[in-house]
């Protein structure tokens, strides 16, 4: 019932041989195949020539049989039709193929996205977004509107409604209409971010532009960190990252440097945030949990995979060795269970962050900390990366709460789930903490992160030339599935014709907002066949 409840929102009928699954995910089941018993399939009452044509008749969105083995008429009929979601060796999970786009036209949701575009771009300050702004007063916020306002001339840096996902959005819809304005926001979106940049090469969550960003220039080769920058959400490697994206679309040669340049002196930066020990704070400079090495949120892993990009467009020794002590700090900090924490102090022990973040095991970085070991076993082959590989994989395989599903956080000592709250406290309930906390925090999941990792470390087990081709097929797989999970946003976009699809429940102009429908839609443009 556990996968079949992943794509209840396609709704429609559903076809099994275990027709409670269905029901519990809330789902109709054809009547002629309301009762899928031995008997009836014994008898001949049900042969495959009855479930073709059921399946003809009803056109069911999914079909997951698993008590009895299916005919090969049938399983002809399912591969050529439908599409596999899940494979397992009790069962295959299947989507009736071309779900995504059902009723969906390609160019209504193309004109959707860019009146979207075209609207939110005008909200943009040289380029630059704040990550919230009142439609009624126009008040601007870095994040939420319990902080404090933002000047007009200040724009989010920090994940998810960030700048540079706005621009890495204004990209892809360029390649994809080739309509110049869209090129045009992107780089002016990097000029923003390079505006942004604080003179040791960060940026803070909230950065206040220049008074004239077009004299700005990205500090050269910087030495230090600031009391201001911020690796939040992983908010340097994503900057970094859509800056050499800018430098290698192609563009006048002047604004290609200009990119490089920023790009270098952020991975100068993320050098010299690096804490003795091998990990990277929430904050370089910080006094309280900030300063600890941190997993939370990609923080670690994020520096380490864009220091390796660097490395690989710059040959820059420093980047690849700061890269190699990120790796170490991983191996060190692994606990023998094979887990990590979300962070560790300057003793290398888990140690709790905000109030309901405890110290305790963590699913999520876990499968972090694997896909960065895995992808450096795929360039080494080292035995000691492998063994590390699989102490995870089986700490993540041995921690299911349900079917495909893990806690977010585990009791060190016990294993136990655990559930933190603003005053501290810990539960092993999560419905004994607080309405807001457990609304507000990914604490029971089918976390994709680690449904990768696990099919990855599969696929370093076998080979390590299997890594690249897996990663590909995960890759092709998630973008289909997660249409699939999308398809309501896809329709009430397409439907509305892209209107308020930027606005948030409470009404707010959302960065992250716009950011999130612009990456459910994209895939549905670019992948056409999926």
């Amino acid at each position: 019932s556990g996968s079949l409840a992943r794509f209840a929102s396609l709704g429609g009928w559903a076809a099994t041989d275990t027709p409670m699954d269905a029901f519990r995910a809330g789902l109709l089941v054809p009547p002629e195949l309301v009762v899928y018993s031995l008997t009836r399939v014994q008898s001949g009452n049900l042969d495959w020539q009855d479930v073709i044509v059921v399946l003809e008749a009803y056109r069911p969105n999914q079909a997951l049989f698993r008590r009895f083995a299916l005919d090969p008429h049938v399983q002809t009929y399912l591969d050529e039709n439908y599409r596999a979601v899940l494979v397992t060796e009790a069962f295959t999970h299947y989507v009736r193929k071309g779900m995504a786009m059902d009723g969906l036209q390609w160019d209504d949701l193309r004109q959707a996205m860019v009146n979207l575009l075209d609207r939110f771009t005008k909200t943009g300050i040289e380029g630059g977004y704040a990550g919230l702004i009142d439609p009624k007063t126009g008040l601007r916020y870095e994040r939420a509107i319990t902080q404090d306002p933002i000047g007009d001339r200040t724009i989010a840096m920090r994940p998810a409604g960030s700048t540079p996902r706005v621009g890495t959005c204004l990209m892809r819809l360029s390649a994809l209409t080739g309509e110049r304005r869209f090129q045009d926001a992107a780089i002016a979106a990097g000029r923003a971010v390079v505006c942004a940049q604080s003179r040791d090469g960060g940026w803070p969550p909230a950065a206040k532009l220049a008074d004239n960003c077009a004299a700005v220039e990205p500090p050269e080769s910087p030495q230090g960190t600031s009391d201001n920058d911020s690796l939040d959400e992983g908010g340097p490697a994503q900057a970094i990252s859509f800056l050499l994206s800018l430098r290698s679309a192609n563009l006048d040669p002047t604004l290609a440097a200009l990119f490089e340049k920023s790009a270098r002196a952020g991975l100068d930066f993320l050098v010299n945030a690096q804490n003795p020990d091998g990990g990277w704070p929430l904050k370089p400079s910080a006094g309280d949990y900030s300063r600890y090495s941190t997993l939370n949120d990609g923080v670690t892993t994020a520096a380490i995979g864009i220091l390796v990009r660097g490395f690989t467009e710059f040959s820059v020794p420093r980047y690849r060795d700061a890269a190699l002590r990120g790796v170490q700090f991983l191996l060190d900090r692994q606990a023998p269970e094979g887990a990590w924490a979300q962070q560790y102090d300057a003793d290398g022990k888990p140690v709790a962050a905000r109030a309901f973040e405890p110290a305790a095991y963590a699913s999520l970085e876990t499968a972090r900390a694997l896909q960065v070991l895995i992808e450096f076993y795929r360039l080494t082959e080292a035995p000691e990366l492998l063994a590390a590989i699989n102490r995870g994989r089986d700490w993540l395989l041995a921690h299911t709460v349900g079917y495909e599903t893990w806690s977010r956080f585990y009791e060190i000592g016990t294993d136990r789930p655990i559930f933190g709250d603003r005053d501290g406290s810990v539960h092993y309930q999560l419905s004994e903490i607080s309405a807001e906390r457990a609304a507000g925090y990914r604490w029971i999941e089918r976390f994709p992160e680690v449904i990768r990792s696990l099919r990855l470390a599969e696929a370093a087990n076998a080979s390590v030339k299997r890594i690249p081709s897996a990663k590909a097929s995960l890759s092709r797989t998630e973008a289909a599935d997660q249409l699939l999970l999308d398809r309501p946003l896809l329709r009430a976009v397409a439907t509305a014709d892209g209107a308020d699809a930027e606005l948030d429940a409470s009404g707010m102009i959302s960065t992250r907002k716009l950011v999130e429908t612009c990456e459910a839609i994209m895939p549905a443009l670019e992948l056409t066949g999926l």
